[in-house]
């Protein structure tokens, strides 16, 4: 049809230059001309030719030159050759005779094409860049490389634009190639945002929350673990480390969401998603619990250009289950950046010391049931019990003994003084980081890369524990054609230690035994904790007691004597093709892949209170996660006033784990031969082993849409269906839907140059969570030997075949402010989430034969507020300083329960615990009045 329409004007516009011409020869064959006039002004010679014919002339004044001096000398001369010896000795003019012998001047229709190259400022090309002719709708792209082409008429204004970037306007001379280098807006650059599927947008044009951190900024103060930067930089986020360096990182976005998973985010790292789970706890001897830090601490800070945090369902719903506790995106360093082959180096060292300490009311009294002042011996064995009161004048028998007092059996009543009352402080060492970065990067016309290693040495506060990992990233991108890229991203990462402590469970937390001393020993007194050697700590006991009978662990014994080392090697990457199909169509196809395996190995000396004769043990664990997705996208040309785009994609998504284990039973007989650290030094009947296998796998189809009006009104949609393998077949598939809107009022109401934005802004999404494998169908497992026979048995909890996946639905409003050319902003965000169909276990009764079932059913409500400030109070050539603000508030209650639940209890110590009831806040910690 567009075709026939170009086909029918161009034939029109042909036959009226027909009709003109025909009618211009018809009126002139009958008029001839005789003129002669030497040295005469063009408007003299106009005035006679009027006067002595019947043609009259129309002409704009500012074409022609009136009082240019011309000589005419016509005799019987047609009126076309005369104008054409008239016209020659003007540029670009041309002439129609039309009816009624009237002669019309005009400069002629005269088009040129165009072509050039559009780079930044460091000489790389810019592609996508948006050239338009000034006053009309007309305009062209850069294609990959940065070319352009189009036709303009000569004298023609050009507009230059890309996001983050100095629009440029250039007037169209006499040359045909026109290169442009555009300079980075830094007031832009800060609307510039990663969003869902790694698409950079325009921050001013969403209508939901979205913060970006820069990779600079997270480097100000290094940390082992790069998520720990993100403390207090972004709103809406609270990040709780579990222990020390190299222990998980808890991140809870915008509050939890479920009620039995973990409510971490997907970390999504150059496309290659990371599940950063809590579930990183290793236990193999009684009581010796390790945490070994989840999977975002095997990546490298050095390597991030930026962290983009998609806090609500509406920013993540892209991302469909795996989203429901929101998405941090990771964008890792390229070589686009440089200007030919460069090489950097970087070093840091971080010492670090405790400073403050736990002061806890027992610190003033000696061991004891009792404050009774007249306690002759001390009762060490009542670890954090409330005896005699210290600095008092109180003595009393109490360790550590003197060589004369065990040697003549007679013990001595001295001082109860607060010698300990320091123990936490010097117990603990200077812990030190140090990091080297050595990269290498560079960027031609066809090919950059940027090549890095890293190195990271940690020592920990506690005696004996440290921590290590070695990087290796290489990130390249290659033109293949014109328009066809290849780029990968590969990443290498072990990390390790020597010795993790067990800082999870009390019974060998060197943490926890350092309280357990009271603050009338002095723990400098327990540095050497061996009594005898490979056998018997070296820790306080009651006079008249067996030395081996004490009541507590020494702290170095377990700092020493307790060693859980670990190796984790992890290598993820992605290979992924963009081809511009046209300057508006363009295709993606990505295939990624995250391969894991871990190592764990606990040596537990002979002499632990819960493993006398020690313990070893041995794990390996690791799987892979696959990821095929593809991309089709289309950027509608602007017509002047509307603006839109549209992708539609899917992606199919493989995961394979596979985890073994071989050790001492817990609390168990130990081992055959002390100290010897080998599974063959186990008995047969004492060795714990087993294996376990995990697959999942989830098929996707998704599309979003955002479309724009005048740059004062955008509105998104976004659409994406989940098929999981985890949920009962021909119940498997869910949608996720997504909407949200933006109002620039900055742009449609003259407010004024110091108002840089002032933006409104709202969106709904419905996001969710499906569970783990097999949680559908009981299956037998195997209960161990009678006799010669296997037994099997059913598991005590019933599981459900018609599960359904936790729903999400989340509505947020906002708004953004920005002043003095974004010197000032501001934003804040009110946000409500329920969060329906909760995976529950609930109690069953005990004739039922089983303990619990598996069930959909309760209500988790959310809400929240939101808010920065920030500025740059300070900015000069040298210097620049900025200042930001953040709040938060959240409150997660429980609205519904399953029929005879009125409570859930997240997990209990003693005789308190955590534990919500329906319509109370989640977070609650409970126990029992002391009397």
């Amino acid at each position: 049809m567009k075709k026939l329409l170009l086909i029918m004007r161009l034939s029109i516009f042909i036959l009226l230059i027909s009709v003109f011409q025909v009618s211009a020869t018809g009126y002139s064959q009958a008029n001839k001309l005789s003129v002669s006039l030497d040295n005469a002004s063009l408007a003299e010679v106009i005035t006679t030719i009027e006067s002595t014919s019947p043609f009259k002339f129309l002409y704009r004044k500012d074409y022609l030159d009136l009082n240019k001096r011309i000589n005419v000398n016509a005799k019987n001369q047609k009126v076309e050759d005369l104008l054409d010896d008239i016209l020659s000795n003007y540029d670009n003019l041309s002439y129609s005779i039309l009816k009624d012998n009237l002669i019309v001047i005009a400069p002629m229709h005269i088009t040129q094409e165009i072509t050039g190259v559009v780079t930044d400022s460091d000489g790389n090309p810019v592609p996508g860049a948006s050239i338009s002719i000034k006053g009309t709708s007309l305009g062209s792209i850069t294609d990959m490389d940065g070319n352009y082409s189009i036709t303009v008429d000569e004298g023609a204004t050009l507009i230059f634009s890309f996001m983050g970037m100095k629009t440029k306007e250039i007037v169209v001379g006499s040359s045909s190639v026109i290169n442009v280098t555009m300079e980075a807006d830094e007031v832009a650059l800060d609307d510039i945002v990663v969003t869902a599927l790694g698409i950079s947008r325009e921050k001013k044009s969403l209508g939901y929350s979205v913060s970006e951190v820069e990779g600079d900024d997270l480097r100000i103060v290094p940390q082992e673990n790069v998520v720990n930067a993100l403390n207090g930089r972004v709103s809406g986020v609270q990040i709780n480390n579990t222990g020390g360096a190299g222990s998980s990182v808890k991140i809870i976005i915008r509050g939890a969401s479920s009620l039995t998973t973990d409510n971490q985010p997907l970390f999504v790292v150059d496309g290659v998603p990371i599940a950063s789970q809590l579930n990183n706890i290793g236990t193999m001897g009684s009581g010796v619990e390790v945490d070994y830090g989840n999977a975002i601490a095997d990546l490298n800070p050095d390597d991030i250009e930026s962290i983009s945090v998609l806090k609500g369902p509406s920013a993540a719903a892209l991302y469909g289950t795996r989203a429901g506790n929101g998405v941090i995106l990771v964008t890792t360093k390229s070589g686009k950046k440089s200007k030919g082959i460069g090489v950097s180096f970087s070093t840091n060292t971080v010492f670090e010391k405790p400073y403050k300490f736990m002061d806890i009311y027992t610190n003033k009294f000696a061991n004891g049931y009792r404050p009774d002042p007249n306690t002759t011996v001390i009762n060490e064995g009542s670890a954090g019990g409330v005896g005699p009161m210290l600095d008092v004048g109180n003595t009393a028998i109490q360790w550590p003994y003197t060589a004369e007092e065990l040697a003549s059996g007679v013990a001595v009543a001295k001082p109860l003084t607060s010698k300990g009352k320091d123990n936490a402080k010097n117990f603990f060492e200077t812990a030190i980081t140090s990091t080297n970065t050595i990269s290498i990067q560079n960027s031609s016309d066809k090919l950059d890369y940027r090549l890095s290693y890293t190195n990271m040495q940690h020592k920990g506060f506690i005696p004996n524990s440290d921590l290590h990992r070695n990087n290796l990233s290489l990130n390249t991108s290659y033109k293949v054609l014109d328009n066809l890229k290849v780029s990968s991203s590969i990443n290498f990462a072990n990390t390790g230690a020597k010795n993790r402590p067990s800082t999870t469970d009390k019974s060998a937390n060197p943490l926890q035994a350092i309280y357990d001393i009271n603050p009338h020993i002095d723990i400098r007194d327990m540095q050497d904790y061996w009594l005898v050697e490979g056998q018997t700590q070296n820790a306080p006991y009651t006079w008249g007691d067996d030395p081996s009978d004490y009541g507590y662990n020494n702290p170095y014994f377990l700092a020493n004597e307790i060693n859980n080392g670990f190796s984790r090697t992890r290598v993820f990457g992605n290979i992924k093709a963009d081809w511009a199909i046209t300057d508006n169509f363009s295709a993606m196809v990505r295939y990624n892949l995250n391969n894991s395996r871990t190592v764990r190995e606990t040596k537990i000396s002979s002499g632990f209170d819960r493993e006398m004769n020690g313990a070893y043990g041995l794990s390996n664990g690791g799987g892979t996660e696959s990821n095929a997705d593809f991309l089709l996208s289309y950027n509608g040309p602007s017509d002047g006033d509307f603006s839109y785009n549209v992708s539609f994609g899917g992606n199919m998504m493989k995961q394979n784990l596979l985890n073994s284990h071989s050790h001492t039973k817990n609390g168990g007989a130990g081992l055959i031969l002390p100290n010897v650290f080998s599974i063959s030094n186990i008995a047969e009947d004492n060795l714990d082993s087993g294996s376990s296998r995990y697959q999942k796998q989830i098929n996707s189809l998704y599309a979003l849409g955002s479309i724009g009006y005048k740059d004062m009104i955008y509105v998104d949609a976004t659409a994406r269906n989940d098929w999981s393998s985890t949920l009962p077949e021909g119940n498997n598939s869910f949608f996720y839907p997504s909407v949200s809107t933006s109002l620039l009022i900055n742009n449609m109401v003259d407010m004024g140059s110091k108002v840089s934005l002032f933006k409104l802004r709202a969106g709904w999404a419905q996001v969710g969570n499906d569970t783990s494998p097999y949680n559908l169908y009981n299956t037998l497992s195997n209960s161990g030997d009678w006799g010669s026979a296997t037994q099997l048995s059913n598991p005590a909890g019933i599981l459900n075949s018609n599960l359904k996946p936790e729903i999400n639905t989340s509505i947020e409003f906002g708004t953004d402010l920005a002043l003095f050319q974004n010197k000032l902003h501001m934003d804040f965000t009110y946000y409500t989430s329920d969060n329906e169909n909760q995976i529950l276990s609930v109690n069953l009764p005990v004739s039922s034969g089983y303990t619990s079932k598996l069930i959909n059913a309760g209500l988790l409500k959310s809400k929240g507020i939101e808010a920065s400030i920030g500025g740059t109070p300070v900015q000069t050539e040298n210097l620049k300083w900025t200042v930001n603000f953040v709040y938060s508030k959240n409150t997660t209650t429980i609205e519904e329960l399953v029929d005879g639940t009125d409570y859930i209890q997240f997990w209990k110590e003693a005789k308190g615990g955590a534990y919500t009831w329906v319509g109370e806040e989640v977070g609650t910690i409970i126990d029992r009045a002391m009397v």
